[in-house]
């Protein structure tokens, strides 16, 4: 999938910037015992390597075998591939080798509604953020034809464009350079961001065209253990995915962006024309319930805090405050645009019961038709702090 493809044929300088390279990328702050045996385990059964049977087989020379260590018999380091994929927080090493993701209003200058960091293993983030995108972001739209039994169906963004755009962030980004991948969520936009950019090898005008060919990897080793979980091709087949996927869904055309020094790599795919931007906006920034706007920004910011990892603080914090008295499912679903019943229970009514933010009115008859759900005293206490406290400034 990459931006950066090894050519057939490496000239001996090229060899030698690599093996330099991976020469230099050791972490000298960590140690081989901060590569940890379960998640190397976990990795070679997920991608059925040979290397999983051998049970016995000495630590150090697994690690070898993998490339993920380098260094003398008296200096014997982790190299960085190895801390991102096979320690439970990388970040300790690496500053900021994670993802961001931080959800608008309206514009970057408006109230941030909510912001989600994603941390750990590296190819765990990239999964992790998928599920949240999926579950979250993404919406189905139906469009009936006039004279037509079968309708047309698309996406506000299309799942595969989004994949691929963020897969080549965190395989193409630099883990020298202490900025997260940032994803950043507009009401009528994506864009993910990364740095720094391509290579200064590759012209602007492929840039603008989407072709992104180079010789050199930056990451070559975190590209091979992307390939060998399925995340990437590594076969320069991650732009033109994106830019099939936003044409076959009728979005508009994405956009890659650098400046002249190559400092970042700016990815924004646009929402499909006929996505209702104001229904977004509507149901996510509109609903306050009696709180005024800045009460209802401040209570999602509180919300981020103790809100399950999957479910955004901003519809958590409508669904709590439209449960204050008592609301049932039928109504919420309604609020935030849901259909899918199954759906919405299990990503966001199961959660914040989970984190005793949301009870049962009928906790002895869950399934009774006269169910209703309500914010829990831990839930009141945090809108009732928010409110209280511009209560006395007035």
């Amino acid at each position: 999938m990459g931006f950066w493809r090894a050519e057939q044929t490496l000239s001996g300088a090229d060899i030698a910037w690599q093996k330099e390279r991976e020469r230099v990328c050791i972490c000298h702050l960590a140690d081989i015992a901060d590569l940890k045996l379960p998640l190397i385990q976990s990795f070679l059964k997920e991608v059925e390597s040979d290397l999983y049977g051998f049970a016995n087989m000495d630590f150090e020379q697994l690690c070898w075998q993998m490339r993920i260590v380098d260094g003398t018999t008296e200096y014997l380091r982790p190299r960085n591939v190895g801390i991102l994929f096979f320690n439970d927080l990388p970040q300790k090493f690496i500053p900021l080798s994670q993802i961001e993701i931080v959800q608008f209003i309206s514009t970057p200058g408006g109230d941030k509604l909510s912001e989600k960091i994603f941390q750990g293993p590296i190819h765990q983030q990239i999964k992790d953020a998928l599920t949240y995108v999926k579950n979250v972001i993404l919406k189905e739209y139906i469009r009936k034809v006039p004279d037509k039994v079968k309708s047309i169906r698309f996406y506000n963004y299309p799942y595969i464009a989004l994949k691929e755009s963020i897969v080549n962030a965190i395989y193409h980004r630099s883990y020298e350079i202490r900025e997260p991948v940032e994803i950043r969520i507009h009401p009528n936009k994506i864009e993910i961001l990364s740095f720094p950019g391509p290579d200064r090898s590759i012209k602007q005008s492929d840039i603008d065209k989407g072709i992104l060919v180079a010789r050199r990897y930056r990451n070559r080793r975190i590209g091979e253990f992307l390939k060998e979980l399925k995340l990437t091709e590594g076969r320069c087949t991650g732009i033109p995915k994106i830019k099939i996927a936003m044409k076959n869904n009728g979005s508009p055309e994405p956009v890659f962006e650098t400046d002249n020094e190559r400092s970042y790599f700016l990815t924004t795919l646009m929402i499909h024309p006929e996505a209702t931007v104001s229904e977004q906006e509507g149901e996510q920034g509109g609903i306050s319930h009696g709180l005024s706007h800045t009460e209802f920004s401040e209570f999602v910011s509180s919300l981020s805090q103790v809100c399950p990892k999957f479910v955004p603080s901003e519809d958590a914090a409508i669904i709590l405050i439209s449960a204050r008295d008592g609301i049932d499912m039928k109504s919420l679903m309604s609020i935030l645009n849901q259909t899918n019943r199954t759906r919405f229970r299990n990503i966001f009514i199961k959660p914040l019961i989970e984190a005793d933010l949301l009870e049962l009115t009928a906790p002895d008859k869950p399934t009774s038709s006269k169910q209703k759900y309500r914010a829990t005293k831990k839930g009141l206490k945090i809108i009732d702090k928010v409110t209280n406290k511009h209560t006395l400034k007035k």
